[in-house]
């Protein structure tokens, strides 16, 4: 019943797996660690409460259905300033 994930400010993390929270459906909100580098693909399918999510301007690419039926996601915040590859 996970439903907030908080990374530490000092996170060293920057991979998690395709579909590492695909499926939490009690999952509101994420900040995600500074150091990542890419949004796996399905890395938030099915989170259909997810609201609301924080994306760091490490991140350079989004994988494909990411964000598959997050019905709920209203909030998407970007820190960054260049575009992240978006995969199709």
């Amino acid at each position: 019943n996970l439903e907030s994930v908080p990374f530490e400010n000092e996170s060293k993390l920057t991979n998690i797996g395709s579909y590492g929270f695909s499926r939490c459906p009690n999952l509101t909100s994420i900040k995600l660690p500074s150091q990542l580098k890419e949004i796996s693909s399905g890395l938030f399918e099915e989170c259909r409460k997810l609201k609301s999510i924080t994306i760091s301007s490490d991140v350079s690419k989004i994988g494909n259905l990411s964000f598959l039926n997050c019905y709920n996601l209203d909030s998407v915040r970007y820190l960054g300033t260049k575009e992240p590859y978006i995969s199709q």
